[in-house]
C-alpha cells in the first residue's frame, strides 16, 4: 500500500505542475482533452518573439535553399512521422531549379539501404500511366505516411522532365528492413549490439567523401525524424559535455554526420509538439508550453524559415527532452542550426497512399510466400484507396500512466488480500 501511495503521490504532484503552466480547463487529472491545448497565456512575454519575426520574410523553401550556399549537407528534420504536410514542404525544395542544380541528391531515414537498387531503378523509370506509377511507387516499400508516397512519386515524375547528369538521386538510409513483409525488424535490432544511428550517418558520410574525392557534386538534403537529426550547432564540445541527457548529445544521426562533416553540415527543426518525460510519465505539450506556437501565431501563422542564433527562439533553452525530463543548460541554437515554420499544428494532415493491398500481394508474388493467412493478415486491414485526416497524433491522451497506475493498485488490493488472508488464517491456527 505504501507503494501505491508513492506512485499514486509522485503523479499527483508531477500533473499538478504541468497544469500551472497550461489552462485547467482543458485538463482532467492533467491530462490533455483530445487534440485540445490552450494558447500561452502571457502574450506580453512574447513581444521579442513577435517583434523578431516580423523581421523576417524567407520563407521556409528558400532558407533551406540559402543554407546549400554555405553548407554541403543539410539535415532537415522530419517532425513526425506520419505527417505529410512536411512532405509538401521537400518536394517544392527537391523540385526547385536550385536544389536541381547545385544539389540533387536526397537522403532518407525511410527505406532500407539494402533495397538502394530498387529505388535506383524507379527514379530511372517512365511509367505509362498515373496507375501504373502509384502502383509501382506503392510496391517499392511500405510507408509510414502518405506523404513520402508522394514525394517518391513526383521525384519520379520530375527525373522524366530532367536529363541525365542533373536527375534527382534519393537514397535510403534505414538498416531496417522497410519491406511488407519485413525480414529485419526494429525488434531484432534491439537484440543485436547495431548501432542504427551510426549506420544510418555512414551510408551519408561514405557517399559525401566517394563524391568529394571523385570531385562530384556533393551537396545533399538529409531527411530524418525527431532525435536523429540533432546536431552539433553550438560545438561539439560543448553539447557532449552537458550532463543529465548522454542519449541526446551524443549517438545521432545527425551528430554522427557532424563529427565526419564539422564545417559543412547545418540542421534544421520543424517547429512542433514535443515528447518529454518526467520522473516515468510522459508528458505531450508544445515547445515552451506553446510560446513559440502562440508568437507564429501572432505573425499570422507566416511560414519563415532563419538560424537560430542570437534570436529570441535559439536563445530559449532546449526543452525537447525524451528522456527522464533531465534538466540541461543548453539552448535550442546549441542543437539546431536553424527553424523552419511551415503550417500551424491545427493544419497539419495525415494521409494514407493507394495500392496498398495490391503492393502487399506483389511482394508475396515476388517472395514466393504462401501463407495464406500470413497475407491475410497483412492485407487485412489494407486498401487500395487512399485518403487523409487531420493529423492529431501529438494530441492524444497518453493512457500509459493512467493503466500503469490502475494495474499497479490493482496488484496492491490483490497483495494486500493475500496479506489479510495468511493473517486471519494465522490467528485462527494460534
Amino acid at each position: 500500500m505504501l507503494v501505491l501511495i508513492f506512485f499514486m503521490g509522485s503523479f499527483i504532484g508531477i500533473r499538478t505542475l504541468n497544469n500551472h503552466n497550461q489552462a485547467k480547463i482543458t485538463k482532467i487529472a492533467g491530462f490533455n482533452y483530445p487534440y485540445k491545448y490552450p494558447d500561452y497565456p502571457n502574450e506580453k512575454r512574447l513581444n521579442s518573439y513577435v517583434d523578431f519575426l516580423k523581421t523576417q520574410n524567407t520563407s521556409p523553401k528558400d532558407y533551406v535553399l540559402d543554407l546549400f550556399n554555405k553548407y554541403d549537407v543539410v539535415i532537415l528534420q522530419e517532425s513526425y512521422h506520419g505527417e505529410s504536410t512536411q512532405w509538401d514542404l521537400i518536394t517544392e525544395i527537391v523540385q526547385d531549379p536550385v536544389f536541381i542544380d547545385k544539389v540533387g541528391h536526397v537522403f532518407s531515414e525511410y527505406g532500407s539501404a539494402m533495397h538502394q537498387d530498387k529505388i535506383d531503378r524507379f527514379l530511372n523509370t517512365k511509367f505509362e500511366n498515373d496507375t501504373v506509377l502509384e502502383q509501382e511507387t506503392a510496391i517499392l516499400m511500405d510507408y509510414m505516411t502518405g506523404g513520402f508516397f508522394y514525394f517518391i512519386k513526383h521525384l519520379n515524375v520530375l527525373n522524366n522532365s530532367l536529363s541525365d547528369s542533373i536527375k534527382i538521386m534519393h537514397h535510403y538510409c534505414d538498416i531496417i528492413d522497410w519491406d511488407y513483409f519485413s525480414t529485419f525488424s526494429r525488434v531484432d535490432l534491439s537484440k543485436t549490439k547495431l548501432n542504427r544511428d551510426s549506420l544510418m550517418a555512414q551510408v551519408t558520410i561514405d557517399w559525401y567523401k566517394k563524391q568529394v574525392s571523385e570531385n562530384k557534386r556533393h551537396k545533399c538534403l538529409v531527411v530524418t525524424n525527431t532525435r536523429h537529426s540533432f546536431g552539433y550547432a553550438g560545438g561539439m564540445d560543448k553539447v557532449k559535455n552537458t550532463k543529465g541527457l548522454p542519449r541526446f548529445t551524443s549517438g545521432n544521426q545527425g551528430q554522427y554526420i557532424w563529427e565526419q562533416i564539422p564545417e559543412k553540415t547545418a540542421n534544421v527543426m520543424f517547429v512542433k509538439y514535443i515528447s518529454s518525460r518526467i520522473f516515468v510519465l510522459p508528458l505531450i505539450q508544445p515547445i515552451h508550453f506553446g510560446k513559440w506556437e502562440k508568437s507564429f501565431a501572432l505573425n499570422g501563422n507566416k511560414p519563415l524559415g532563419f538560424n537560430l542564433e542570437d534570436t529570441p527562439f535559439g536563445n530559449d533553452h532546449f526543452d525537447a527532452k525524451y528522456a527522464r525530463g533531465a534538466n540541461n543548460q543548453l539552448n535550442y541554437s546549441d542543437i539546431y542550426t536553424g527553424l523552419v515554420f511551415y503550417k500551424p499544428h491545427s493544419n497539419l494532415r495525415f494521409s494514407y497512399h493507394p495500392y496498398r493491398k495490391f503492393a502487399i500481394e506483389q511482394e508475396a508474388i515476388r517472395k514466393g510466400i504462401t501463407d495464406s493467412l500470413l497475407i491475410q493478415k497483412k492485407t487485412r486491414f489494407a486498401s487500395n484507396e487512399t485518403y487523409s485526416s487531420n493529423f492529431k497524433e501529438a494530441g492524444y491522451i497518453n493512457f500509459f500512466p493512467i493503466l500503469f497506475y490502475v494495474i499497479l493498485g490493482i496488484l496492491n488490493i490483490f497483495l494486500y488480500l493475500i496479506y489479510l488472508i495468511l493473517k486471519i488464517t494465522k490467528q485462527k491456527n494460534a
